[in-house]
């Protein structure tokens, strides 16, 4: 992990001053400041890494597995996804 953050610290801003391959700018959140939505979805998103073990980004990657356990943590994210777009961006 502290290797690619080093690395990242070192190369993201010389990657920011070029042109994307695809587009015509990268799209950056302009979103500065931490606030209570973005404490509870990283504590949300810490707690189903921990209680699943998995990633969502190697999470669907072993789909092809067909493993239980997999296709319920699949399905459970997408759900939280269309509830959550549903509702709207809004937290209580």
């Amino acid at each position: 992990m502290g290797g690619a953050v080093g690395i990242n610290l070192i190369f993201f801003p010389l990657i920011l001053k070029r042109k994307p391959f695809m587009a015509n700018r990268f799209s950056l959140s302009e979103k500065t400041k931490i606030d209570q939505n973005l404490i509870i979805g990283s504590m949300m998103f810490g707690i189903g890494w921990g209680i699943s073990g998995i990633c969502p980004g190697p999470a669907i990657v072993n789909l092809v597995s067909f493993k239980f356990e997999v296709v319920i943590f699949v399905v459970s994210m997408l759900l939280g996804m269309v509830l959550y777009n549903k509702k709207g961006t809004d937290l209580p």
